[in-house]
């Protein structure tokens, strides 16, 4: 009587096992219609589950007790072993997004620097207390709605935005009513002189307003200066991005800041759909200018829902081991495809030297379209990561390809200045542009130096230089 009971167990867990999978091809179908662009990632999923669907069934008609039993055994201790590589991955991910502010921290401490140890979620609900309502710097997102779907470039608008600390103190700024670090007046002027582009550096990480760019370079001109930045950006979004909001204010002076980084980032921007157009139609345009209720709408949906708002840990992400499959794609499948794990220090030069022709291409492009009307295209240089603490090969990786670079773009009859070469080499310790200099062995943003050092570069480079 017992035996029957249980392989009447077994049977019925069996049976669950199959129900449940169907469940989850049933919901893979749903997420593909839903989410079309991203068919080809679902159908994997719905091709691996449906042959371990197909298979049960055809094992449960077998009715073989003793497989029926082992395989239960054999399910249930992978899905166990499953949840405890989920969880590890959890801790060493939350660790590996830490570990630069941590590592600062402590570098402070031991120099008796003071260093504000609130996360970055402690200061929002800090500041939410005090009514300040402020946002996170979540940018770049794709919108899905009902009527069209767009590609987001700035964070929310007219808002109070937190930043970075990498020295010490947390960075906020006042976005404008496009969602980039400028006085909002800006936009209401008719001349622009100075117009910079590019990644976090323009952003401002991680320094006061009154340090960046744009402040730094206004102050020296005394002229209108203007600057689209948004962090993580390559070359690709960086011209679309002003092609949406800095074309029509056609400013004199179009300034863009790049680093060896930028290359990597074209790996993932070439396929994007939203950004190949731009490549590829000199006409094309989302209209972002009159669609920022959308924008602020859609990345403030997404932002709610950050791990900094939420915490690192998120039921429906754990039950789809969700933190497993993201470190088996950066740790493991990059090892068979090193384009993929583009902060490696390895290949730097080969894996980043891909992408090149469509930098080049992108780059006469914005020469070409500033061009048009007039305007002056620079570009400037600046360090990639690994180029103060990294390995001598890192160093000479980047070194090649920032000479490559800017002997292509000289024959090409494009302005371009290296700034690591002439302004940071020069100093007898270049690390001292950077937050702790050589006492960390990361790489942060420039420091109010390392700022005001290259800002004065770029304006003796394009007021004195270029107008002799």
């Amino acid at each position: 009587m017992l035996k029957i009971k249980q392989l009447k167990l077994n049977k019925l867990i069996f049976n669950f096992f199959i129900f449940c999978i169907g469940i989850v091809i049933m919901y893979t179908i749903i997420k593909s219609l839903i989410n079309p662009d991203k068919f080809d990632y679902y159908i994997n999923f719905l091709i691996f589950f449906s042959i371990i669907f197909f298979s049960l069934i055809a094992i449960n008609f077998v009715k073989n007790d003793k497989i029926i039993t082992n395989l239960n055994i054999l399910i249930i201790s992978g899905i166990i072993s499953l949840y405890i590589l989920e969880i590890s991955s959890l801790y060493l991910i939350s660790n590996k997004e830490s570990f630069q502010f941590d590592s600062n921290k402590k570098i402070a401490k031991k120099l008796g620097v003071y260093f504000d140890e609130r996360t970055l979620g402690e200061v929002y609900r800090d500041l939410k207390k005090q009514n300040l309502e402020p946002k996170l710097a979540y940018s770049r997102i794709q919108i899905n709605t009902k009527n069209e779907q767009l590609q987001a470039f700035g964070v929310i608008s007219n808002s109070l935005i937190i930043l970075c600390n990498e020295s010490g103190k947390w960075i906020t700024f006042k976005s404008d009513r496009f969602g980039f670090n400028n006085p909002d007046h800006l936009w209401d002027e008719e001349q622009i002189d100075y117009l910079i582009v590019g990644d976090s550096f323009v952003q401002g990480h991680c320094v006061e307003n009154d340090n960046n760019y744009r402040s730094l370079l206004e102050k020296s001109s005394n002229k209108n200066v203007l600057s689209l930045g948004v962090a993580g950006m390559g070359t690709l979004n960086e011209y679309s991005m002003f092609r949406e909001y800095g074309l029509h204010k056609k400013p004199k002076k179009v300034i863009l800041i790049y680093m060896n980084n930028d290359l990597d980032n074209l790996f993932s921007e070439k396929n994007n759909k939203f950004l190949n157009k731009y490549y590829n139609d000199s006409m094309f345009t989302q209209n972002l200018l009159n669609k920022q209720n959308i924008i602020d709408e859609n990345t403030e949906h997404a932002m709610l829902k950050s791990n900094a708002i939420t915490g690192n840990f998120k039921i429906n992400r754990f039950v789809k081991f969700f933190y497993l499959r993201t470190f088996i794609k950066e740790n493991i499948f990059s090892l068979i495809n090193k384009d993929k794990k583009i902060n490696s220090t390895k290949n730097i030069y080969d894996r980043r030297a891909k992408n090149l022709p469509l930098f080049y291409s992108i780059i006469i492009k914005f020469n070409n379209l500033i061009k048009s009307y007039n305007g002056e295209f620079n570009l400037f240089i600046i360090p990639a990561a690994g180029e103060f603490h990294g390995s001598k090969e890192e160093k000479e990786a980047n070194k090649k390809l920032r000479n490559e670079i800017y002997n292509y773009l000289k024959e090409k009859k494009i302005n371009v200045y290296d700034i690591h070469e002439n302004v940071f080499l020069k100093l007898n310790n270049p690390l001292e542009v950077l937050p702790f200099g050589d006492k960390v062995k990361h790489e942060n943003h420039f420091n109010e130096k390392g700022f005001k050092l290259s800002a004065n570069y770029i304006y003796n480079t394009i007021e004195i230089v270029n107008d002799n």
